[in-house]
Protein backbone atom coordinates (compact mmCIF):
# COMPACT_ATOMS: atom_id res chain seq x y z
CA UNK A 1 0.00 0.00 0.00
CA UNK A 2 2.62 2.42 0.96
CA UNK A 3 4.62 1.81 -2.43
CA UNK A 4 0.88 2.16 -4.01
CA UNK A 5 0.63 5.56 -2.15
CA UNK A 6 4.10 6.93 -3.86
CA UNK A 7 3.35 5.40 -7.51
CA UNK A 8 -0.10 7.75 -7.19
CA UNK A 9 1.65 10.77 -5.80
CA UNK A 10 4.54 10.59 -8.72
CA UNK A 11 1.71 9.77 -11.20
CA UNK A 12 -0.15 12.59 -9.82
CA UNK A 13 2.64 15.03 -10.04
CA UNK A 14 3.93 13.76 -13.69
CA UNK A 15 0.44 13.35 -15.17
CA UNK A 16 -0.74 17.33 -14.38
CA UNK A 17 1.15 18.44 -16.66
CA UNK A 18 -1.79 16.48 -19.20
CA UNK A 19 -3.88 18.64 -17.14
CA UNK A 20 -2.35 21.89 -17.16
CA UNK A 21 -1.46 21.30 -21.19
CA UNK A 22 -5.48 21.29 -21.51
CA UNK A 23 -5.15 25.13 -21.22
CA UNK A 24 -3.24 25.14 -24.30
CA UNK A 25 -6.40 25.05 -26.91
CA UNK A 26 -6.05 24.01 -30.18
CA UNK A 27 -6.32 26.87 -32.17
CA UNK A 28 -5.84 26.91 -36.02
CA UNK A 29 -2.57 25.53 -36.15
CA UNK A 30 1.20 25.03 -34.93
CA UNK A 31 4.31 25.82 -36.44
CA UNK A 32 7.89 26.10 -34.82
CA UNK A 33 10.15 29.44 -35.27
CA UNK A 34 13.50 29.08 -33.73
CA UNK A 35 13.30 26.36 -31.38
CA UNK A 36 9.92 27.40 -29.96
CA UNK A 37 6.43 25.95 -30.61
CA UNK A 38 3.39 28.33 -31.28
CA UNK A 39 -0.25 27.65 -31.47
CA UNK A 40 -2.24 29.95 -33.45
CA UNK A 41 -4.91 31.58 -31.59
CA UNK A 42 -6.17 34.41 -33.87
CA UNK A 43 -5.57 36.14 -36.34
CA UNK A 44 -2.55 37.83 -35.42
CA UNK A 45 -2.07 36.06 -31.72
CA UNK A 46 -0.04 33.06 -30.81
CA UNK A 47 0.75 30.96 -27.73
CA UNK A 48 3.73 29.23 -26.88
CA UNK A 49 3.02 25.48 -26.60
CA UNK A 50 4.13 22.61 -25.11
CA UNK A 51 7.75 21.61 -26.61
CA UNK A 52 7.98 18.54 -28.11
CA UNK A 53 11.76 18.53 -27.85
CA UNK A 54 14.35 19.45 -25.51
CA UNK A 55 15.46 22.87 -25.57
CA UNK A 56 19.28 24.49 -25.45
CA UNK A 57 20.26 26.17 -22.12
CA UNK A 58 18.98 29.62 -22.95
CA UNK A 59 16.25 30.23 -24.37
CA UNK A 60 13.95 33.76 -24.96
CA UNK A 61 10.37 33.95 -25.44
CA UNK A 62 9.45 37.17 -28.29
CA UNK A 63 7.04 39.20 -28.29
CA UNK A 64 6.47 38.91 -31.49
CA UNK A 65 6.81 35.83 -34.47
CA UNK A 66 6.93 35.96 -37.89
CA UNK A 67 5.56 32.80 -39.78
CA UNK A 68 4.68 32.45 -43.40
CA UNK A 69 4.43 35.99 -44.25
CA UNK A 70 2.50 37.11 -41.11
CA UNK A 71 3.23 38.77 -37.74
CA UNK A 72 2.32 37.33 -34.43
CA UNK A 73 1.69 38.83 -31.14
CA UNK A 74 2.90 36.08 -28.79
CA UNK A 75 0.55 36.48 -25.51
CA UNK A 76 0.53 33.67 -23.63
CA UNK A 77 2.86 30.83 -22.32
CA UNK A 78 0.27 27.40 -22.85
CA UNK A 79 0.28 24.99 -19.48
CA UNK A 80 2.92 22.88 -19.38
CA UNK A 81 5.02 24.39 -22.01
CA UNK A 82 8.30 24.00 -20.34
CA UNK A 83 7.30 21.08 -18.14
CA UNK A 84 10.71 19.00 -17.64
CA UNK A 85 12.96 20.88 -19.78
CA UNK A 86 15.88 19.84 -18.35
CA UNK A 87 18.68 21.42 -20.38
CA UNK A 88 17.13 24.96 -20.02
CA UNK A 89 19.06 27.44 -17.40
CA UNK A 90 18.12 31.04 -18.18
CA UNK A 91 14.35 31.79 -19.55
CA UNK A 92 14.13 35.08 -20.68
CA UNK A 93 10.23 36.09 -21.51
CA UNK A 94 9.90 39.43 -23.60
CA UNK A 95 8.18 42.50 -22.33
CA UNK A 96 4.45 42.39 -24.39
CA UNK A 97 3.35 38.74 -22.88
CA UNK A 98 0.43 39.03 -20.26
CA UNK A 99 -0.37 35.31 -19.43
CA UNK A 100 1.27 31.98 -17.91
CA UNK A 101 -0.87 29.27 -17.29
CA UNK A 102 -0.83 26.81 -15.06
CA UNK A 103 2.18 24.52 -14.81
CA UNK A 104 3.93 25.81 -17.46
CA UNK A 105 6.90 26.28 -16.08
CA UNK A 106 8.31 23.04 -13.64
CA UNK A 107 10.25 20.62 -13.17
CA UNK A 108 14.06 21.50 -14.94
CA UNK A 109 17.50 22.57 -13.62
CA UNK A 110 16.14 26.38 -14.72
CA UNK A 111 19.10 28.93 -13.04
CA UNK A 112 17.66 31.99 -13.64
CA UNK A 113 14.23 33.16 -15.59
CA UNK A 114 13.42 37.00 -16.53
CA UNK A 115 9.34 37.57 -15.79
CA UNK A 116 8.37 40.79 -18.07
CA UNK A 117 6.69 43.90 -16.37
CA UNK A 118 3.72 43.48 -18.78
CA UNK A 119 2.49 39.93 -16.97
CA UNK A 120 -0.98 40.13 -15.61
CA UNK A 121 -1.87 36.71 -14.81
CA UNK A 122 -0.04 33.54 -13.77
CA UNK A 123 -1.96 30.65 -13.39
CA UNK A 124 -1.81 28.32 -10.14
CA UNK A 125 1.28 26.36 -9.51
CA UNK A 126 3.99 27.48 -11.48
CA UNK A 127 8.09 27.75 -11.36
CA UNK A 128 8.02 24.93 -8.98
CA UNK A 129 10.18 21.71 -8.77
CA UNK A 130 13.44 23.71 -9.57
CA UNK A 131 15.95 23.26 -7.35
CA UNK A 132 18.52 25.09 -8.89
CA UNK A 133 16.51 28.11 -9.57
CA UNK A 134 18.66 31.19 -7.96
CA UNK A 135 17.09 34.21 -9.75
CA UNK A 136 14.14 35.60 -10.06
CA UNK A 137 14.01 38.69 -12.58
CA UNK A 138 10.99 40.85 -12.27
CA UNK A 139 11.20 44.86 -13.36
CA UNK A 140 9.09 47.43 -11.03
CA UNK A 141 6.37 48.88 -11.35
CA UNK A 142 4.16 45.79 -12.61
CA UNK A 143 0.46 46.19 -10.49
CA UNK A 144 0.19 42.77 -10.37
CA UNK A 145 3.10 40.81 -8.99
CA UNK A 146 6.34 41.59 -7.05
CA UNK A 147 9.78 39.59 -6.61
CA UNK A 148 11.40 40.26 -3.13
CA UNK A 149 15.80 39.87 -3.17
CA UNK A 150 14.84 37.77 -6.52
CA UNK A 151 14.28 34.50 -4.78
CA UNK A 152 10.80 34.87 -3.51
CA UNK A 153 7.61 35.81 -6.07
CA UNK A 154 4.14 37.02 -4.47
CA UNK A 155 1.25 38.76 -5.79
CA UNK A 156 1.13 42.79 -5.37
CA UNK A 157 -0.04 43.62 -2.29
CA UNK A 158 1.92 40.51 -1.06
CA UNK A 159 -1.26 38.18 -0.51
CA UNK A 160 -0.55 35.16 -1.71
CA UNK A 161 3.29 33.90 -2.06
CA UNK A 162 3.48 32.00 -5.54
CA UNK A 163 7.33 30.17 -5.43
CA UNK A 164 10.28 30.23 -3.78
CA UNK A 165 13.56 29.69 -5.74
CA UNK A 166 15.34 26.53 -4.26
CA UNK A 167 18.44 26.90 -5.55
CA UNK A 168 19.06 30.87 -4.40
CA UNK A 169 21.48 31.27 -0.94
CA UNK A 170 20.03 31.87 2.15
CA UNK A 171 21.29 33.09 5.67
CA UNK A 172 21.53 29.35 7.05
CA UNK A 173 21.93 30.65 10.63
CA UNK A 174 18.55 32.58 10.19
CA UNK A 175 15.01 31.84 8.80
CA UNK A 176 13.53 32.60 5.52
CA UNK A 177 10.84 34.59 6.62
CA UNK A 178 7.06 35.43 4.83
CA UNK A 179 6.24 38.64 4.70
CA UNK A 180 3.52 38.94 7.35
CA UNK A 181 0.86 40.20 4.86
CA UNK A 182 0.60 37.26 3.28
CA UNK A 183 -2.14 35.09 3.66
CA UNK A 184 -2.34 31.68 1.22
CA UNK A 185 1.20 30.22 -0.13
CA UNK A 186 0.72 28.22 -3.53
CA UNK A 187 0.57 24.88 -3.33
CA UNK A 188 4.21 23.36 -4.23
CA UNK A 189 5.39 26.66 -3.61
CA UNK A 190 8.38 24.56 -1.78
CA UNK A 191 8.76 22.04 -3.72
CA UNK A 192 12.65 20.73 -3.45
CA UNK A 193 13.60 23.82 -2.26
CA UNK A 194 16.98 22.68 -1.67
CA UNK A 195 18.31 25.88 0.53
CA UNK A 196 15.53 26.55 3.01
CA UNK A 197 15.99 24.64 6.13
CA UNK A 198 13.94 26.82 8.54
CA UNK A 199 10.97 28.88 7.77
CA UNK A 200 8.56 30.90 9.45
CA UNK A 201 5.04 31.10 8.19
CA UNK A 202 3.18 34.53 8.50
CA UNK A 203 0.87 35.00 11.19
CA UNK A 204 -2.08 35.63 8.66
CA UNK A 205 -1.82 32.30 6.63
CA UNK A 206 -5.53 30.43 6.74
CA UNK A 207 -4.38 27.21 5.50
CA UNK A 208 -1.38 24.96 4.09
CA UNK A 209 -2.08 24.17 0.48
CA UNK A 210 -1.86 20.50 -0.93
CA UNK A 211 1.46 19.63 -1.72
CA UNK A 212 2.93 23.05 -0.27
CA UNK A 213 6.47 21.38 1.07
CA UNK A 214 6.52 18.49 -1.61
CA UNK A 215 10.24 17.37 -1.00
CA UNK A 216 11.57 20.50 0.54
CA UNK A 217 14.60 20.08 3.05
CA UNK A 218 13.07 22.13 5.86
CA UNK A 219 13.54 20.74 9.20
CA UNK A 220 11.13 22.39 11.43
CA UNK A 221 7.52 24.16 11.00
CA UNK A 222 5.12 25.73 13.37
CA UNK A 223 1.82 25.69 11.75
CA UNK A 224 0.75 29.82 12.57
CA UNK A 225 -2.44 29.98 14.37
CA UNK A 226 -5.10 31.06 12.26
CA UNK A 227 -4.25 28.28 9.90
CA UNK A 228 -7.37 26.15 9.46
CA UNK A 229 -6.38 22.94 7.61
CA UNK A 230 -3.58 21.36 6.23
CA UNK A 231 -3.93 19.71 2.70
CA UNK A 232 -3.08 16.20 1.24
CA UNK A 233 0.64 15.50 0.61
CA UNK A 234 1.35 18.91 2.59
CA UNK A 235 4.81 17.51 3.52
CA UNK A 236 5.43 14.45 1.12
CA UNK A 237 8.63 13.39 1.38
CA UNK A 238 10.27 16.31 3.25
CA UNK A 239 13.19 14.09 4.15
CA UNK A 240 14.97 16.46 6.46
CA UNK A 241 11.21 17.41 8.58
CA UNK A 242 12.12 16.81 12.51
CA UNK A 243 9.82 18.78 14.44
CA UNK A 244 6.23 20.34 13.80
CA UNK A 245 4.18 22.41 15.61
CA UNK A 246 -0.14 22.19 15.02
CA UNK A 247 -2.23 24.83 16.83
CA UNK A 248 -5.74 24.16 18.20
CA UNK A 249 -6.88 26.55 14.94
CA UNK A 250 -6.41 23.55 12.90
CA UNK A 251 -10.12 22.19 12.02
CA UNK A 252 -8.37 19.70 9.16
CA UNK A 253 -5.78 17.39 8.87
CA UNK A 254 -5.36 15.79 4.99
CA UNK A 255 -4.45 12.42 3.79
CA UNK A 256 -0.49 11.82 3.74
CA UNK A 257 0.46 14.95 5.58
CA UNK A 258 4.15 13.28 6.21
CA UNK A 259 4.55 10.70 4.27
CA UNK A 260 8.17 9.72 3.22
CA UNK A 261 9.05 12.32 6.24
CA UNK A 262 11.59 9.53 7.51
CA UNK A 263 13.77 11.84 9.69
CA UNK A 264 10.28 13.14 11.54
CA UNK A 265 11.18 13.25 15.55
CA UNK A 266 8.49 15.29 17.01
CA UNK A 267 4.75 16.43 16.30
CA UNK A 268 3.27 18.37 19.11
CA UNK A 269 -0.29 19.27 19.35
CA UNK A 270 -2.71 21.30 21.56
CA UNK A 271 -6.37 19.86 21.53
CA UNK A 272 -7.90 19.07 24.76
CA UNK A 273 -10.16 16.32 22.77
CA UNK A 274 -8.77 15.14 19.38
CA UNK A 275 -11.93 14.87 17.98
CA UNK A 276 -12.20 18.86 17.95
CA UNK A 277 -10.28 18.31 14.44
CA UNK A 278 -11.12 16.02 11.47
CA UNK A 279 -8.09 13.95 10.68
CA UNK A 280 -7.92 11.69 7.74
CA UNK A 281 -7.13 8.13 8.81
CA UNK A 282 -4.31 7.96 6.48
CA UNK A 283 -2.66 11.32 7.72
CA UNK A 284 0.18 9.66 9.74
CA UNK A 285 -0.14 6.06 8.55
CA UNK A 286 2.79 6.09 6.61
CA UNK A 287 5.56 8.95 8.26
CA UNK A 288 8.42 6.44 8.31
CA UNK A 289 9.19 4.38 11.07
CA UNK A 290 6.10 5.93 13.72
CA UNK A 291 7.74 4.63 16.79
CA UNK A 292 10.59 7.05 16.63
CA UNK A 293 8.22 9.96 16.54
CA UNK A 294 6.52 11.14 19.75
CA UNK A 295 3.94 12.43 19.64
CA UNK A 296 3.69 15.35 22.48
CA UNK A 297 -0.27 16.02 23.53
CA UNK A 298 -1.84 18.31 26.47
CA UNK A 299 -1.87 16.62 30.09
CA UNK A 300 -4.18 14.15 30.58
CA UNK A 301 -5.33 13.39 27.15
CA UNK A 302 -2.96 10.70 26.34
CA UNK A 303 -5.74 8.07 26.34
CA UNK A 304 -7.93 10.25 23.94
CA UNK A 305 -5.21 10.78 20.99
CA UNK A 306 -4.36 6.53 21.91
CA UNK A 307 -7.92 5.72 20.64
CA UNK A 308 -8.97 8.77 18.46
CA UNK A 309 -8.85 8.08 14.40
CA UNK A 310 -5.21 8.99 12.93
CA UNK A 311 -3.86 9.77 16.10
CA UNK A 312 -3.54 6.16 17.41
CA UNK A 313 -1.26 5.44 14.68
CA UNK A 314 1.63 7.09 17.00
CA UNK A 315 3.63 4.43 18.83
CA UNK A 316 5.05 7.05 21.59
CA UNK A 317 2.44 9.62 22.60
CA UNK A 318 3.53 11.71 25.70
CA UNK A 319 1.71 14.08 27.58
CA UNK A 320 3.42 17.44 27.88
CA UNK A 321 3.38 18.29 31.66
CA UNK A 322 5.45 21.42 30.82
CA UNK A 323 3.77 24.16 32.42
CA UNK A 324 2.15 27.08 30.31
CA UNK A 325 2.32 30.04 32.07
CA UNK A 326 5.00 31.96 32.88
CA UNK A 327 5.69 35.07 34.13
CA UNK A 328 8.15 37.83 34.67
CA UNK A 329 8.04 40.61 37.66
CA UNK A 330 9.82 43.51 37.46
CA UNK A 331 9.00 46.55 40.03
CA UNK A 332 5.46 47.18 39.18
CA UNK A 333 5.66 46.01 35.82
CA UNK A 334 4.51 42.09 35.00
CA UNK A 335 4.51 40.05 32.00
CA UNK A 336 2.79 36.94 31.54
CA UNK A 337 2.67 34.17 28.97
CA UNK A 338 -0.08 31.99 28.31
CA UNK A 339 -1.10 29.57 24.62
CA UNK A 340 -1.19 32.14 21.97
CA UNK A 341 -0.60 35.41 24.33
CA UNK A 342 1.71 37.72 26.20
CA UNK A 343 -0.03 39.66 29.12
CA UNK A 344 1.77 42.70 30.00
CA UNK A 345 0.48 44.72 33.42
CA UNK A 346 1.60 48.10 34.77
CA UNK A 347 3.78 49.18 31.99
CA UNK A 348 3.79 53.11 31.60
CA UNK A 349 6.11 53.05 28.45
CA UNK A 350 4.92 52.13 24.59
CA UNK A 351 5.34 48.41 23.91
CA UNK A 352 6.96 46.92 20.83
CA UNK A 353 6.95 43.05 20.61
CA UNK A 354 9.18 40.83 18.19
CA UNK A 355 10.00 37.55 16.83
CA UNK A 356 13.97 36.25 17.17
CA UNK A 357 13.59 37.18 13.28
CA UNK A 358 12.92 40.70 13.67
CA UNK A 359 9.41 40.54 12.88
CA UNK A 360 7.21 43.72 14.50
CA UNK A 361 4.42 41.49 16.24
CA UNK A 362 2.90 44.27 18.43
CA UNK A 363 3.22 47.82 19.03
CA UNK A 364 1.02 50.19 21.25
CA UNK A 365 0.82 52.44 23.77
CA UNK A 366 1.16 52.42 27.99
CA UNK A 367 -1.65 50.95 29.60
CA UNK A 368 -2.96 48.97 32.61
CA UNK A 369 -3.32 45.71 30.95
CA UNK A 370 -2.30 44.58 27.63
CA UNK A 371 -3.41 41.27 26.09
CA UNK A 372 -1.32 40.69 22.90
CA UNK A 373 -2.07 37.45 20.60
CA UNK A 374 1.49 36.16 18.93
CA UNK A 375 1.61 34.32 15.82
CA UNK A 376 3.10 30.65 17.35
CA UNK A 377 5.06 29.37 19.64
CA UNK A 378 8.52 30.18 20.78
CA UNK A 379 10.58 32.80 22.39
CA UNK A 380 9.81 36.69 21.61
CA UNK A 381 11.41 39.86 22.84
CA UNK A 382 9.30 42.66 24.72
CA UNK A 383 10.81 45.80 24.52
CA UNK A 384 9.52 49.04 26.63
CA UNK A 385 11.79 51.93 26.60
CA UNK A 386 15.44 50.88 27.57
CA UNK A 387 14.05 47.58 28.66
CA UNK A 388 13.81 44.74 26.88
CA UNK A 389 12.57 40.77 28.14
CA UNK A 390 12.90 37.36 26.60
CA UNK A 391 9.82 35.69 27.67
CA UNK A 392 8.65 31.96 25.82
CA UNK A 393 4.76 31.36 24.63
CA UNK A 394 4.55 27.28 24.23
Amino acid sequence: MKQLKLLLAIFLLSNWTLLWASDMYPGYGDFEVAWLSYTIMGPNEVWVKTQPRQLPPSITVPAQVTYDGVVYNVTTIAGAAFNSQYQIMNLYISEGITTIKNGSISNSRLYKINLPSTLKNIEGSNIHGCPYLQEINFPNGNDNYTVVDKKLLYTAGFDTLIVVAGGAVYNSSNPLVIDDRTHSIQSLAFRNCKKVSSVVLPPLLEKLEDCTFFGSYVDSIQVPQKVQSIEMFCFFYSDSLRYVSIPTSVKEIGEDIFTGCKNMKTVKVYWDNPNEVIVNAKAFKYMGNLSDVVLYVPAGTKSLYESAIGWRDFQNIVEDTTTFISEISDNQLIIRTSPGTIEISNTTLPVQVYSTTGQVVYTGVAAKEITIPVPQVGMYLVKMGDTTRKVIVK
